[in-house]
């Protein structure tokens, strides 16, 4: 991914998915610093997930914690 162009952050902790025109537009990190993006992959717990996204859209961040959490559920933000 690294060689086609992609950044990829690690060791930070994400507080929120941000928002732009309906689609996600970036990251609120931890310690209140944004990164913006164009697309957003989260490996995160539903549980998790659905509080990352419920600022941006209640409805989906509802939905997510709706799921019964079966510990393997991956979701993609675009």
């Amino acid at each position: 991914l690294r060689e086609d162009g992609v950044r990829i952050e690690e060791g930070c902790g994400v507080e929120a998915v941000g928002e732009s025109g309906g689609r996600a537009a970036g990251l609120r990190l931890s310690g209140g610093t944004d990164f913006e993006c164009d697309r957003v992959i989260s490996a995160a717990p539903l549980p998790v997930a659905s509080k990352l996204v419920a600022g941006a859209w209640p409805g989906y961040g509802a939905a997510l914690a709706s799921v019964e959490y079966i510990g393997v559920v991956c979701a993609v933000f675009k």
